[in-house]
C-alpha cells in the first residue's frame, strides 16, 4: 500500500507527461500546418480580404454570386486558366472543397488548392499569372 505522498507524486508525474505530450502535439501541428488569422483579428471585425479597393491595370468584372437571384454583382479578380491533375476550389465562405473547373471565375477570398503531382494557372490580367505547383494553396 502506497502512502498519500507517493500517490500525489505519481499523479504529478502522470500530469506532467500528459502536458508534455499535449505540447509536443501542438508543436508538431505548428510546424506542419500553416497559421491562419488570429482570434483577435477575427473578433475585431476588420475587412481581412486581400482584394484591391481600386481598379488596377485591368478592369473589374462582375459575376452574380452563386444562388443569388437578386441581381447583385460581385467583382471577380482572377480566372482559373489551367489545371493539371487534382485541383480543388472553395468559394468565399464555403466549407467544402469542390473540383475546380478551367475558366471558373475567382472572387475575393476564394481558395484554390493543388494536390500532389498537380498544378494550376491563375490569370489576374493578360500579363499577370500565378503558376501553382503541387501541394499549394492560394
Amino acid at each position: 500500500m502506497k502512502s498519500a505522498g507517493g500517490r500525489i507524486g505519481e499523479y504529478a508525474v502522470v500530469l506532467f507527461l500528459v502536458l508534455l505530450f499535449y505540447l509536443g502535439v501542438l508543436g508538431i501541428l505548428g510546424i506542419f500546418l500553416p497559421s491562419g488569422l488570429g482570434l483577435q483579428d477575427l473578433m475585431q471585425g476588420k475587412d481581412l480580404s486581400l482584394a484591391r479597393r481600386e481598379p488596377g491595370p485591368f478592369p473589374w468584372y462582375t459575376v452574380p454570386p452563386a444562388g443569388d437571384d437578386s441581381g447583385g454583382m460581385r467583382p471577380f479578380v482572377a480566372v482559373l486558366a489551367d489545371t493539371r491533375n487534382v485541383v480543388k476550389s472553395r468559394g468565399a465562405g464555403a466549407i467544402s472543397w469542390q473540383n475546380a473547373q478551367v475558366g471558373m471565375r475567382l472572387v475575393p477570398r476564394d481558395a484554390v488548392q493543388t494536390a500532389g503531382r498537380s498544378g494550376a494557372s491563375i490569370r489576374f490580367s493578360p500579363k499577370d499569372w500565378l503558376e501553382m505547383s503541387e501541394n499549394s494553396l492560394v
